[in-house]
């Protein structure tokens, strides 16, 4: 059987925090795959099905983006703000 392809959040925000969320999460699963953009997790189109960490902070459009068939989320350190 295959090993499992990963995929983290990658951003394009000014915000630390966020990239050392995704720094955390590589030293438990190794490099990734594939770069997903939180911002657009419903745009998210990969050839292959990955399994993404989902660690973030959900709020406004984010909370809504439902992620494609292509990902498996794996929730973890997460959390769904309020509108």
């Amino acid at each position: 059987m295959a090993a499992h392809r990963t995929a983290l959040f990658g951003y394009a925000t000014p915000n630390l925090g966020d990239d050392t969320q995704s720094l955390a999460a590589a030293l438990f699963v190794g490099v990734p795959h594939a770069l997903v953009d939180r911002d657009r997790l419903d745009e998210v189109r990969l050839p292959e099905r990955h399994r993404l960490v989902m660690n973030s902070w959900f709020a406004i459009k984010r909370y809504e983006a439902v992620p494609q068939d292509c990902i498996d989320p794996v929730f973890f350190g997460f959390c769904v703000g309020r509108r």
